[in-house]
């Protein structure tokens, strides 16, 4: 069999409301091609090879995921890419988008994208706080369609959350303070 490797392929789910997945599955079950897929968006990508009503669901998948990159690395090979095209990113820089990102694969690379786009020469710390203003603006759409399908209850833990990450969820100071219990 061929072997084609595919990556950050929960991108297709946002392409032509699964269209592409259709014609990805009549493919692969007319050929010899066996797919490696890649993606860092868990939330995203499990989806389209699990949930009932998709395309891709009749496909055998192997699951692993993709660890966050070692922040050393990562800093290094930003700022390399930086400097093959004559720009400088200055190591604040990049600490900022390995922070931001998580390591997460996807996120780095978009947000390095970005920042690199909207610079010249050498970044500034406006613009790694630009390109993630950009990158949350993209994703609201998503995030709106998550927290449309919970329930009000769930609305106010993940609210909670956000005010109070610092404090256990299951304890009662948790709780009282934010009407749970």
């Amino acid at each position: 069999p061929v072997h084609l490797g595919l990556d950050n392929v929960e991108d297709l789910a946002m392409l032509a409301a699964g269209e592409v997945e259709e014609t990805l599955r009549d493919f692969l079950a007319s050929s010899p091609v066996r797919l490696l897929i890649a993606g860092s968006r868990e939330a995203d990508l499990l989806p389209m090879f699990s949930a009932k009503n998709r395309p891709l669901k009749a496909l055998e998948v192997t699951r692993f995921s993709l660890a966050p990159l070692p922040y050393s690395e990562l800093l290094g090979f930003i700022i390399f890419q930086f400097s093959r095209s004559g720009k400088t990113c200055p190591r604040s820089v990049a600490e900022s988008v390995a922070e931001i990102s998580c390591g997460i694969p996807y996120y780095a690379q978009r947000l390095a994208h970005h920042i690199f786009a909207a610079t010249s020469q050498v970044p500034e710390s406006e613009a790694v706080a630009a390109a993630a203003e950009l990158i949350l603006d993209g994703e609201s759409p998503r995030y709106g369609r998550i927290l449309a399908g919970l329930s009000p209850k769930q609305g106010c833990v993940l609210q909670a959350l956000a005010r109070f990450p610092q404090i256990p969820v299951f304890t009662s100071d948790f709780l009282q303070r934010n009407g749970l219990s």
